[in-house]
């Protein structure tokens, strides 16, 4: 049973970007030996979300309404530049959708 759980542990360790996020900087890490980073930007960010308006005042009516809401939740945006004038930049974002508000939609998720 101590092994299954192991085993099962380490499977869904590996499948998340923690693991994916720890090899990095091992590498990462191990090849800085001769380079000295100059500067490093780092964004984390929960979410944000962006709702496209359909705007009718401008044909003389007066309704409004939301046509798409587009959301980002848990960016992270990594920049780096070191002695050696390399760059590196890395973009993670966790989730991405975009759902449909328009009228008499089949489809309310789009993506």
């Amino acid at each position: 049973m101590v092994a299954f759980a192991a085993q099962s542990f380490l499977h869904h360790f590996l499948q998340s970007n923690k693991a994916d996020r720890l090899l990095r900087q091992y590498s990462t890490a191990s090849k800085q030996s001769s380079r000295r980073v100059q500067s490093k930007i780092v964004l984390d960010i929960k979410g944000v979300g962006i709702s496209i308006i359909a705007d009718h005042s401008a044909l003389g009516q007066s309704d409004s309404y939301e046509l798409l809401y587009i959301s980002l939740s848990d960016m992270l945006f990594w920049h780096e530049l070191d002695n050696q004038k390399r760059m590196n930049i890395e973009a993670h974002i966790d989730s991405f959708q975009i759902d449909s508000a328009a009228r008499d939609t089949n489809y309310p998720v789009l993506l």
